[in-house]
């Protein structure tokens, strides 16, 4: 099976579905920005801009379909190792048990291909704790924590192992002084925030992994140049 090619037509999906999707909420805000037909403001005196809760649920269902296919990411790169673990024919012995349930499966398929193959995920050229950090955003999205709102917060332990995370807005970056190795946990939530670049940008990092993993498992494993190194990339 072309592994490499199937994940990046999903890659490619995701990313198609995404811009379609999010059409329709993005035209209602600029209607309403922009005071088009049925968003013509009444008169009003009371000083809160019309058509605000119209504007704000709008903005809401992208988050939530950002949500979405950030959660499809992960489920589309779960499935990539998954699936070279049956190419690869390998099994996970009580040692590489430890790290997957301790560290979580990102974690535990690069210690395996490190141990059996020598493989050792980059450091550099791909970011891997974003690639974490779509598995946390997918967990987060999946399994809320109050009923009272559909956005989700990162935890205080999120924030000291990711720093400033991708997924998350300018303005939660300014109100918790994120970078500024200030933040106390306490001063101002969080949330989890995903609009087209960053889902782009994390299609890409996920992209330069399949291209990066498909050629040194071609390589190391089995000796030879991949056959479609090139057909289907997704981050190009």
């Amino acid at each position: 099976m072309d592994v490499h090619y199937f994940l990046n037509k999903r890659l490619e999906f995701i990313r198609s579905f995404h811009k379609t999707a999010a059409q329709p909420f993005i035209e209602i805000k600029r209607k309403i920005e922009e005071s088009e037909s049925p968003y013509i403001p009444p008169y009003s005196e009371d000083g809160e801009p019309p058509f605000l809760s119209e504007w704000l649920e709008a903005e809401e269902s992208i988050q939530v379909l950002g949500y979405m296919c950030v959660s499809m990411l992960s489920a589309s790169l779960k499935l990539y190792f998954q699936t070279w673990k049956d190419e690869l024919g390998f099994s996970i012995d009580d040692e590489l048990r430890k790290v997957f349930k301790k560290e979580g499966w990102l974690h535990g398929y690069s210690s395996y291909f490190l141990k059996h193959y020598g493989i050792k995920f980059p450091n550099i050229g791909v970011n891997l704790l974003l690639l974490e950090e779509i598995a946390l955003a997918r967990n987060m999205a999946q399994h809320p924590e109050y009923i009272s709102t559909n956005i989700p917060f990162f935890s205080d332990k999120d924030i000291q192992k990711l720093g400033i995370p991708t997924f998350t807005s300018e303005v939660d970056r300014r109100m918790s002084r994120l970078g500024e190795g200030k933040n106390d946990g306490g001063l101002f939530p969080v949330s989890l925030h995903v609009n087209s670049e960053q889902l782009e940008f994390a299609i890409q990092e996920v992209g330069k992994l399949n291209d990066w993993l498909n050629s040194e498992i071609y390589t190391r494993v089995y000796k030879r140049k991949p056959v479609s190194e090139k057909i289907g990339r997704a981050h190009v």
